[in-house]
């Protein structure tokens, strides 16, 4: 979508982005696995299955509501709404969207519209995240990051008992929701479960991680960006201004490789 196209109000509205689809497939994936496979493989102390059970069940429910209200709340700029043309301060004016918005906003090219406290267009949902929906989106992450936690770690626990205590675990392959596996095939689908969430989870932990120190900081992730972006072109001047001194006191020879990295640099700058 570029600009000009019809504003998108939400992530439900069709066009829907393919990741989005992605998203929306691979997701029941994770409850399927662990409904069909991994509770019936708990341990038999009804303590175990309850508890683990219920965090799982919980944290599900949290990401469809999270989901569901990230996707359904329009994170436009207000001001755009109420037709508020006033300028201040904490205004800019875009124009886009040709209004006068907070200085937060961000003029999202897929969405085409200001988005009040703008973070970032999340292609999975296919919506943008600001700060009308922000907190929600941290709770698909927590939410979720807390269910693949729990299947990666069951996963491996089971693994390493099949191996270690194969006693203690062969009756319960006996289960019928498991649809009749064999000790194989369970082992199968640990290995394959392993190998699918281990990035699966890495990438939530370096999100959760990376957003709590967003938070922490007063910053979205526009802004982090933009502040990077800045010291990598300081850095660059710095370079390109050590070049150009250096030069003055080297052979031609020399000077015209340093002219050549000092296009090499300029060059980076503007794609920056």
């Amino acid at each position: 979508m570029q600009y000009g196209d019809k504003r998108r109000i939400n992530g439900l509205e069709m066009p829907w982005h393919p990741l989005q689809i992605v998203t929306w497939f691979l997701y029941p994936m994770i409850i399927i696995h662990y409904f069909w496979f991994l509770m019936p493989l708990l341990w038999p102390n009804i303590a175990d299955i309850i508890v683990v059970t219920v965090i799982f069940g919980l944290a599900t429910i949290i990401a469809f509501i999270s989901a569901y209200e990230v996707c359904h709340i329009d994170p436009i700029d207000p001001l755009i709404l109420s037709k508020d043309n006033n300028t201040g301060d904490d205004r800019i004016n875009c124009y886009l969207c040709k209004v006068h918005v907070h200085s937060s906003s961000k003029h999202c090219r897929f969405c085409n519209k200001c988005v009040y406290r703008f973070d970032h267009h999340c292609k999975w949902l296919n919506t943008c995240v600001g700060g009308n929906n922000y907190r929600y989106f941290l709770g698909i992450l927590m939410s979720v990051g807390t269910q693949v936690s729990i299947s990666f770690l069951l996963s491996i626990a089971y693994l390493v008992e099949i191996y270690s205590y194969p006693n203690k675990y062969n009756y319960r392959i006996d289960n019928p929701h498991l649809l009749g596996l064999s000790e194989d095939g369970v082992k199968g689908v640990l290995i394959v479960s392993i190998i699918v969430l281990s990035p699966l989870i890495a990438l939530l932990y370096q999100l959760i991680g990376f957003h709590i120190v967003l938070v922490s900081k007063g910053l979205t992730t526009y802004d982090f960006i933009v502040e990077q972006q800045r010291l990598q072109r300081e850095k660059n001047n710095i370079q390109r201004q050590t070049i150009a001194k250096s030069s003055q006191n080297m052979t031609p020879q020399k000077v015209n490789q340093n002219e050549l990295e000092l296009t090499k640099i300029q060059s980076a700058a503007e794609t920056v």
